[in-house]
């Protein structure tokens, strides 16, 4: 897993979220990719894990990042978290900015 280098299994990053000031703005327009242990920890929360996630090719994640596809990519995939109709995150709480599955965030 590629965020595997960044931060070990079962490590988060040092991060403390300021939703009611930024109007939570990372929960809208981002790309979220998910990786075993954020799939494990939606099924913990009993979470279906198909309704919340979708796939998508990592030459087209590539793509949204702004990188050039790789030939030796094509046919691997990966885990998101699916959008709302306006772009935000499936997990945003619209009335007041908050997130449903904070304390057990994807990283």
């Amino acid at each position: 897993m590629v965020f595997e280098r960044l931060f070990g299994r079962g490590q988060t990053a040092r991060f403390e979220c300021v939703y009611k000031e930024c109007k939570s703005l990372c929960c809208k327009n981002n790309l979220v990719v998910l990786n075993e242990d954020d799939i494990a920890s939606f099924k913990e929360m009993e979470i279906p894990v198909s309704e919340v996630t979708e796939t998508l090719s990592l030459n087209e994640f590539l793509k949204v990042l702004g990188a050039t596809p790789l030939k030796q990519l094509e046919g691997l995939l990966v885990l998101r978290l699916k959008k709302t109709a306006d772009g935000c995150c499936a997990f945003l709480i619209p009335e007041d900015g908050a997130c449903k599955v904070y304390n057990r965030r994807p990283y």
